[in-house]
C-alpha cells in the first residue's frame, strides 16, 4: 500500500494501471480514514463482477455510503445519500425534468450560454478553457435548477462559485479526512460560503411558496410534488446536489471533449462539419459518450459492503469499501475493440451498456443527470467549433490531473484561436 501510494502521488493514474497489472483486476489495500469502521477498500476493474455488484441487494452492499464524503454540502436528505422508499420518491419526481422532452425546452438557453462563452474567448492569446467552462456550466444548471433570470444572476454567481471552488479543493479533501477533530466546522471559509448559499436558496424555496411561482425548472417540479409536500430542507438538499452534481463533471466533460478532440483531426473534421451543417448532434453527442468512456471525469464510484458479499471468487467482509476504477474498466478489450483508442463512431449505432458503461454510475443510484450531461455538452462542443478554429497550445495530450474528487486536463484544456 504505501509503494502504491507513492507511486499515484508521483505519477499519477499510471500508477493505477501498474497496481492492476501487477496484482490482478481486483485489488484489496489498506485505506483507514475514510470513514468510522471503513478499514480495507477493493479496487476493481474486472468487468464479470460489475453486474453483480450494482444490482448487489442493499441489505448487503450499500450504494450512499461512499457518497458521503460531499455530506457537508449536499445535506443529509440529499437523494445521493438516501435508499429504499425515500430515494424511490425523490427520484421520481427529480426524473421527468431531465429527460429528452424537457430538455429541448431549455435548448435556447443552453445555446445561448454556449455562443456567448465561445464569443468571449480571446482572439489574441492561449486560454484555458476549463474556468470558462466551469463558469457557464454553473449558470446552465442555475437556470435549470431555480431559473434565476439575468437580473438577479449575478447575486448567485459569485457565491455558487465561491462554495463549489472550496468544495473542489484539496483543503476540503483534507479537512474531510480529519473532520471528527472539527476541522470542517472550524472552517470559517468554508462555513461563510455555505452559509450565504443556503440562505439564498432557502429564501428562493420560501419566495416560491409565498408567491405560488410555478417556474418551470426543478424547484418548481420539487414543490408541486403529487403526495405529502417536501419539506424545505428536504428540497433545500435536492437543489444543492443537483448544483454540485450537474456543475464541475460536465465542465469538465466538455473540456475533455475539446482537448481530445484537438488531438484526433478526422473526428474533429466531422464534429465541424456537424456543427456548421445543421441541427444535428448525433456525433456531437457520441463525441462526449466517447470522452467521458476514457476521461470519466470522476474515475470511481463507491460502494460499502454491510454483510459478507460475494466478490467474484472472493468473500468481502462487511465494512470494506468497494471501488469500481471507471477507465480502467472501460479500457478491457473485452467490452471494446480498440479500447484506448478515441472512436467515437463506436457510439453512433450502439448506446452504452447499463454494466459496460459506468461513467454516470449504474443500478437504481444512476446518475440523474446522465442525458442532461450529453445533451448540454454537444450543445457546447457546437457552439466552440461551428464559428471558431480551435488548437492546442502546445499540441501535446494533456494528461490526466487529480483535482479534489474529479479528474481534469492538466493544462486544464488550453487552446489557441486560430484564423
Amino acid at each position: 500500500m504505501p509503494g502504491f501510494l507513492v507511486d499515484w502521488v508521483r505519477n499519477g493514474e499510471p500508477a493505477v494501471d501498474r497496481l492492476f497489472d501487477r496484482y490482478g483486476d481486483i485489488v484489496s489495500l489498506f485505506l483507514p480514514g475514510i470513514r468510522p469502521n471503513i478499514r480495507r477498500a477493493v479496487v476493481i476493474r474486472d468487468p464479470t463482477v460489475m453486474k453483480d455488484l450494482i444490482s448487489a441487494d442493499p441489505a448487503q452492499v450499500d450504494s450512499t455510503e461512499g457518497n458521503r464524503v460531499l455530506e457537508p454540502l449536499y445535506g443529509d436528505r440529499s437523494l445521493f445519500l438516501l435508499d429504499g422508499p425515500e430515494h424511490r420518491r425523490l427520484r421520481k419526481i427529480l426524473l421527468p425534468p431531465l429527460r429528452d422532452k424537457t430538455l429541448e425546452e431549455w435548448r435556447a438557453m443552453i445555446e445561448d450560454v454556449a455562443t456567448r462563452t465561445a464569443a468571449e474567448l480571446p482572439r489574441s492569446t492561449p486560454v484555458a478553457l476549463h474556468p470558462r467552462m466551469l463558469r457557464a456550466s454553473l449558470e446552465v444548471i442555475l437556470r435549470i435548477t431555480v431559473n434565476i433570470d439575468e437580473k438577479r444572476l449575478d447575486d448567485w454567481l459569485d457565491p455558487m462559485d465561491r462554495l463549489l471552488r472550496i468544495a473542489a479543493s484539496e483543503q476540503f479533501s483534507a479537512r474531510y479526512l480529519i473532520r471528527q477533530t472539527g476541522a470542517l466546522r472550524r472552517w470559517p471559509t468554508f462555513r461563510r460560503a455555505l452559509t450565504r448559499c443556503d440562505e439564498l436558496v432557502r429564501d428562493e424555496i420560501a419566495r416560491r411558496r409565498s408567491t405560488g411561482d410555478s417556474s418551470n425548472d426543478l424547484l418548481g417540479m420539487l414543490l408541486s410534488a403529487p403526495g405529502e409536500p417536501l419539506s424545505d430542507d428536504e428540497i433545500r438538499d435536492q437543489l444543492f446536489t443537483m448544483l454540485i452534481a450537474g456543475h464541475e463533471t460536465t465542465a469538465t466533460s466538455i473540456s475533455w471533449a475539446v482537448e481530445r478532440l484537438l488531438r484526433h483531426p478526422a473526428a474533429l473534421d466531422r464534429l465541424v462539419a456537424e456543427s456548421r451543417g445543421g441541427t444535428s448532434e448525433v456525433y456531437a453527442r457520441a463525441v462526449v459518450l466517447e470522452t467521458v468512456r476514457l476521461r470519466p471525469p470522476v474515475l470511481v464510484f463507491a460502494r460499502v459492503t454491510r454483510a459478507t458479499y460475494q466478490l467474484g471468487p472472493w468473500q468481502i467482509p462487511p465494512n470494506t469499501l468497494l471501488l469500481p476504477y471507471i477507465r480502467a474498466l472501460h479500457e478491457q478489450e473485452s467490452l471494446y475493440d480498440e479500447a484506448r483508442f478515441f472512436r467515437p463512431e463506436r457510439f453512433l449505432d450502439n448506446p452504452p451498456g447499463n454494466y459496460t458503461y459506468l461513467s454516470f454510475g449504474g443500478g437504481p443510484h444512476r446518475c440523474l443527470g446522465d442525458r442532461l450531461a450529453v445533451f448540454e455538452a454537444a450543445i457546447f462542443l457546437h457552439a466552440l467549433f461551428r464559428e471558431l478554429q480551435l488548437e492546442p497550445d502546445p499540441p501535446e495530450d494533456e494528461s490526466i490531473r487529480r483535482k479534489a474528487v474529479t479528474f481534469v486536463p492538466s493544462r486544464r484544456t488550453r487552446v489557441r484561436i486560430s484564423g
